[in-house]
């Protein structure tokens, strides 16, 4: 979604490389505070699937004010709050992999969940360029948002297998 953005700052707003620049690293530093101090006191208060959809719904909105902005600042802010916040509901989702599993399989749940990471960043931006040249600029960014809408959707279900798989490894449920 990065590389799409730079392209929408450019042709929309006329942004030069320096601008460019100047969001991915502000987007760089927001992922990290947002992982060293955010994450572990939004899971102290919250439940994971709770702070998972409280992140998604914050990248949500980032992604549509950023497809259905008219200003600069905004399309900055909207890709500032998607990227950072996205990027908290996938360690948020990594987290609750590696608690749902059965303590001998963590390490290929940890893995699986990489590869399907990888891939879907592979897929991901291969369609997203395609929609930005094909499909129209917002439409990218409304794909974005569908996807967490999905995402979240199917979260539960894709957790609520754990106690069963716990059960059949032999552990407690």
């Amino acid at each position: 979604m990065i590389s799409v953005s730079i392209l929408f700052g450019h042709d929309h707003y006329g942004w030069s490389s320096v601008q460019a620049g100047g969001l991915l690293v502000a987007v760089a530093l927001g992922i990290v505070l947002v992982r060293v101090i955010v994450i572990p006191k939004v899971e102290e208060r919250l439940e994971r699937r709770t702070a998972y959809a409280a992140f998604g719904l914050v990248g949500m909105i980032g992604l549509l004010a950023a497809g259905f902005s008219g200003a600069s600042i905004v399309f900055a802010g909207g890709i500032f709050l998607a990227a950072v916040f996205c990027t908290a509901a996938a360690a948020v989702t990594t987290t609750m992999i590696s608690l749902a599993s059965p303590a001998g399989d963590r390490g290929l749940a940890l893995g699986a969940n990489q590869a399907a990471m990888a891939g879907a960043y592979f897929v991901g931006s291969l369609f997203n360029g395609l929609l930005y040249q094909f499909g129209g600029d917002w439409t990218p960014y409304a794909a974005g948002a569908f996807a967490l809408v999905l995402s979240g959707l199917l979260l539960p279900a894709m957790t609520s297998a754990a106690p069963l798989a716990r059960k059949v490894s032999g552990e407690a449920a």
